[in-house]
């Protein structure tokens, strides 16, 4: 049987000193947009969802001494 959930969200309303200059609060909106079926453009978010990836790789790296991190096992 197929079990699912309802998240009620709220759009974000960025501000421009907010977490890397509204960047955060842009992700979180076309999250939003994309879950709310409001945008046709749900490569926007996964151009975003990329960028955090690489983020979290260059933290990782960094972390471990500058070794290599395969993105593809994050």
């Amino acid at each position: 049987d197929e079990v699912s959930e309802c998240i009620s969200i709220k759009p974000a309303k960025p501000k421009p000193c907010d977490g890397h200059g509204g960047g955060d609060a842009g992700l979180i909106s076309s999250l939003y947009a994309t879950l709310s079926g409001s945008t046709c453009e749900p490569t926007l978010l996964e151009y975003s969802l990329d960028g955090y990836k690489l983020a979290l790789a260059a933290e990782k790296s960094r972390a471990s001494g500058g070794t290599l991190v395969n993105l593809e096992e994050l």
